[in-house]
């Protein structure tokens, strides 16, 4: 039997997990498994100053799907979701290590790229988008 002090291990426990999956929820889009625009806001922010800070370069990269609403009219919200989410896929595992991919909009996406100068950003945006 457990006393008070392996109760609140376990309580504590717990707490921790709760607090990690409010701090996804509010941070992660559920459709596509990427950054949401908050934590978009946030990691662009700490972008910014780190290549302020160690003057490097930072860039990125902005992706609009086109006709999503029509995609949405002529296969459903299904449809549609599909597609947000296979564009979430694409992008989370075809950015290179250490960039970060985010859903900003309804149909709108961010790439982050740290220390990536504008030849080798226009290099990862073709390959994204072939």
């Amino acid at each position: 039997m457990r006393g008070p002090a392996g109760r609140t291990g376990s309580r504590r426990a717990e707490l921790v997990a709760l607090y990690g999956r409010a701090l996804r929820d509010a941070l992660v889009d559920p459709l596509t498994g990427l950054g949401n625009p908050r934590a978009f806001q946030g990691e662009f922010a700490r972008q910014v100053e780190d290549a302020r800070r160690h003057e490097s370069s930072l860039s990125l990269i902005l992706l609009d799907l086109d006709d999503l609403k029509r995609v949405n009219d002529e296969l459903g919200h299904a449809g549609g979701d599909a597609l947000l989410a296979a564009m979430g896929h694409l992008l989370g595992s075809g950015a290179r290590r250490g960039d970060r991919a985010f859903r900003v909009g309804g149909d709108e996406f961010v790439v982050l790229m740290p220390r990536t100068d504008l030849g080798t950003a226009s290099l990862v945006a073709k390959r994204l988008l072939a």
